[in-house]
């Protein structure tokens, strides 16, 4: 199941988001935000609910759409292909290649959604890693300050 929605906000609605947005961003780290109800219940947020309230208002407020996408806590190869950003058979051969967990169900694959988004954890801090490295070896030969020979 695959449910999204976009919000576009209106110059008014980025004002209001503001002052919101700022209290998410300063309070939340030093204490924990409730919702109040008009008969006087308080429900502390949750930190998944905290980090989509402050990315979202940070987004509206610089007046920028905002899309939520609710997703199956098991995905098909095609689904996590998307949030991936590589083909749906790359995905199988991540999973054959026992880089991905996936279970079979028939003959089709499903991939649990806490997985694909280790998976993708993993990826971004190998990534960073490299980039870290490269930096420091181009730093090492004193990086891009040095004028190249031409011919």
């Amino acid at each position: 199941m695959l449910a999204a929605t976009t919000i576009v906000p209106e110059y008014e609605q980025s004002q209001a988001v503001s002052g919101i947005a700022n209290k998410l961003v300063i309070e939340s780290e030093l204490k924990r935000p409730f919702l109040v109800w008009t008969d006087g219940t308080k429900l502390e947020l949750p930190e998944s609910l905290m980090q989509i309230l402050s990315l979202t208002a940070q987004a509206l407020v610089r007046k920028q759409g905002v899309t939520v996408v609710v997703r199956s806590e098991w995905l098909t190869t095609k689904e996590a292909a998307d949030m991936i950003g590589c083909s749906r058979q790359h995905v199988v051969e991540l999973i054959e290649a026992n880089k991905l967990k996936a279970t079979k169900i028939g003959t089709h694959r499903r991939i649990k959604l806490a997985d694909l988004m280790s998976f993708i954890n993993v990826q971004d801090q190998e990534r960073d890693k490299a980039m870290a490295n490269l930096i420091a070896h181009t730093e090492e030969f004193g990086g891009y300050d040095k004028p190249t020979v031409s011919t």
